[in-house]
């Protein structure tokens, strides 16, 4: 649901006054509640549609870094997780102490558990890893690892888009 998650971090960005994440963490809930619901109906998704939004960030309370998640199957309430990251859809870690070394494998992994979901409800996982990471000093994002069929899915992805398919 990628369009959900830029319009919400349009609404959190343009429209929102805080103080920071945790005051972020009270208001995510109802107003995700309400953008999911308006979000559905706009574009006819149906019941069975669902998003999880994450939240990372410096608290503006101790200045620890803290993270959500606001799962539309629990009716987006705060969900506080522990420190590190997060991961949909969701798949046992692989072993390994540097976590950009198993992401690729991690990454297969999803793929093989989601290939067995029907293709209505199936997360497809493809293209780019694109980390973000967020310490107390920095924040930073780049690119670790590419999916080898990424050239052709984006090959294929212009020919519908120029299709209008």
């Amino acid at each position: 649901m990628g369009m959900f998650a830029g319009d919400w971090a349009m609404e959190v960005n343009n429209r929102m006054i805080l103080e920071g994440i945790m005051n972020l963490d009270y208001h995510a809930p109802g107003a995700l509640q309400a953008r999911w619901a308006k979000y559905r109906q706009d574009f006819a998704l149906p019941e069975s549609s669902t998003t999880t939004v994450y939240h990372f960030g410096l608290s503006e309370e101790d200045q620890s870094v803290v993270a959500f998640a606001y799962r539309s199957t629990s009716g987006f309430q705060s969900e506080r997780l522990p420190q590190g990251f997060g991961i949909k859809p969701e798949c046992p870690l692989p072993e390994g102490n540097n976590i950009l070394e198993i992401i690729p494998q991690m990454m297969n992994l999803q793929r093989e558990i989601q290939s067995k979901v029907a293709p209505i409800e199936r997360i497809y996982i493809g293209g780019e890893v694109v980390v973000m990471h967020l310490t107390s000093s920095s924040f930073s994002v780049y690119h670790p690892y590419s999916f080898p069929e990424r050239p052709q899915d984006m090959k294929s992805i212009f020919r519908r888009h120029a299709s209008g398919a």
